[in-house]
């Protein structure tokens, strides 16, 4: 299905080893992105809405808007509140060809509980 769920720790590590190479897709709402930030690493970070809340339906632009967005030869971790819809991102991702797709182990709960930093939503990274 997708390459695995990683830690934050091990992606953190992974990134500041290439990060050229890797993509931090945040699947969250534009709501979710608003009250927290996203998260702020060495790599590009992408915010593509996944699924609708509270609907939990797939949002039929999220896949197009990936592929048009991440390159298929990066390194690419998925990151939602918790580590639920950014599997299923990552499963979608990688039916899609995008072979290395990693689901984040609790998400930005996680992110937020290790005081890691974030940073603004903006026009510059969003797709």
């Amino acid at each position: 299905m997708y390459k695995g769920d990683i830690s934050i720790e091990d992606m953190l590590a992974d990134i500041a080893n290439n990060p050229q190479n890797c993509v931090l897709v945040d699947v969250r709402t534009a709501a979710e992105w608003q009250q927290t930030g996203i998260a702020d690493v060495a790599c590009d970070v992408k915010p593509i809405t996944v699924v609708s809340v509270p609907e939990r339906a797939l949002m039929p632009d999220y896949t197009p808007t990936l592929i048009n967005t991440v390159a298929a030869d990066k390194t690419v971790y998925f990151m939602c509140r918790s580590g639920v819809r950014s599997q299923l991102a990552a499963a979608i991702a990688t039916q899609n060809h995008i072979p290395e797709s990693y689901n984040v182990l609790e998400g930005m709960q996680g992110w937020l509980a290790r005081a890691l930093p974030t940073k603004p939503i903006s026009p510059e990274n969003t797709p």
